[in-house]
């Protein structure tokens, strides 16, 4: 059933006319008497490609008279504001007749270039959109990186204007990207969501074969990356799987064992050594603060909640890594020296075999340290590179089952 449009004039702003939805969003957006996507295509019909993109006059003018028309309605219409912003951006989402996610976000910046200069002597405005169709575009040329930067560009903005529309900023496309959300009300959900979720899904069962685990998908989605207390970690996180996810490819073949590829290697394992670090750090150290608030501590809190040893027979940190070999605080280690005993199930605890949780925690408290002192690669690494994903991958689920 159509909306019934409000008994209120239309916004007229130059050659930009307005019409509203009862809900305040837009039902038609003109420029200069003609539907704004069929005047963005007479007007942009040729780019000048730099870099960076120039703007002729009349398409400055044309992005200048849309933004002034965002800002004559008054600060009381604020939910018009937005629902405009985002008609518009949504109307210059520049598609090339051959889909080139490169050539549009050229477009996009330029775009951005201007909105920006037109923010600084007039109002902030709705983002979001822009934001995320760069992303999008972002996703489908591997750029990984650069994606998570626009898609949490565009988190904050819902953050910072959805409650004007009565509306969670949860629902938007960029959280559901984010937080690899099931709902199929997302442009990404297909091609990205429900792939890296199938990833997610096999690591999971892997996990839960190996250690008896009880760890589903929807519980992790629950305990983890729809909590609003680890949102931090959990962007971390994602952004590093997808680019772990992306990677794979090559890091599963002969191109892996180039110098470059080691320390790669070695930053993505310290990354996810973090997000262990860190989601440990929530669980067992809230409210310590100082020098024990580090991941030794935090390892030591995982073992007697496993009940792997009590205060009484372990009174501390230093006490329970003491008896931990290999020595993982050793200067003199490397990776190679290590970490196979951690993969081969070799390493002990007071000359007994490791609990096979606290050897993945503390392969993840390695490589922690490791990665963030040294800046070599390492054989292991990358000869086993499967191996030690995995045990890292673990790490994080066991400190995700603590929650």
């Amino acid at each position: 059933m159509a909306c019934m449009t409000l008994n209120a004039t239309p916004l007229t702003s130059g050659p930009v006319t307005v019409l509203w939805n009862q809900d305040d969003s837009v039902i038609s957006l003109n420029y200069q008497n003609q539907p704004l996507p069929v005047a963005r295509s007479s007007v942009f019909a040729r780019i000048t490609l730099g870099p960076p993109v120039k703007f002729s006059a009349g398409q400055s003018e044309m992005i200048t008279n849309l933004l002034n028309a965002v800002a004559a309605l008054p600060e009381t219409e604020r939910r018009k504001k937005i629902y405009l912003s985002t008609a518009i951006f949504e109307h210059l989402n520049f598609q090339a007749s051959v889909p080139n996610p490169w050539l549009t976000n050229c477009v996009w910046r330029a775009i951005l270039d201007h909105v920006w200069q037109w923010e600084k002597t007039n109002e902030v405005i709705h983002k979001g959109t822009p934001y995320y169709f760069m992303a999008e575009n972002c996703v489908h040329m591997g750029d990984v990186a650069s994606a998570y930067i626009c898609f949490y560009n565009a988190v904050e903005e819902d953050k910072k204007n959805y409650p004007a529309l009565s509306k969670d900023f949860k629902s938007a496309p960029a959280y559901l990207t984010v937080s690899l959300v099931n709902n199929s009300n997302n442009r990404l959900h297909q091609s990205m969501v429900l792939p890296l979720r199938s990833y997610l899904d096999s690591l999971l069962q892997k996990y839960n074969a190996s250690f008896r685990g009880n760890l589903s998908l929807s519980k992790l989605d629950k305990v983890f990356l729809q909590s609003d207390d680890l949102d931090s970690i959990k962007s971390f996180f994602v952004a590093n799987l997808h680019e772990i996810y992306h990677l794979a490819p090559l890091n599963s073949s002969n191109m892996i064992g180039n110098d470059y590829s080691m320390l790669k290697v070695i930053d993505s394992l310290f990354n996810l050594a973090l997000v262990v670090d860190q989601i440990l750090a929530y669980r067992f150290l809230q409210g310590v603060t100082g020098r024990e608030r580090n991941m030794a501590n935090s390892i030591y809190q995982l073992a007697l909640h496993l009940k792997l040893v009590t205060k009484v027979n372990v009174r501390d940190p230093s006490d329970y890594l003491s008896k931990v070999r290999p020595k993982l605080n050793d200067p003199t280690s490397t990776p190679d020296t290590i970490l196979p005993s951690y993969l081969d199930a070799s390493a002990t605890y007071d000359t007994k075999p490791l609990d096979s949780r606290m050897r993945v925690a503390l392969a993840a408290y390695y490589l922690r340290n490791y990665g963030g002192h040294h800046l070599e690669g390492s054989q292991t690494v990358i000869k086993r590179y499967e191996d030690v994903l995995r045990s890292v991958l673990d790490a994080v689920f066991i400190s995700i089952e603590t929650l």
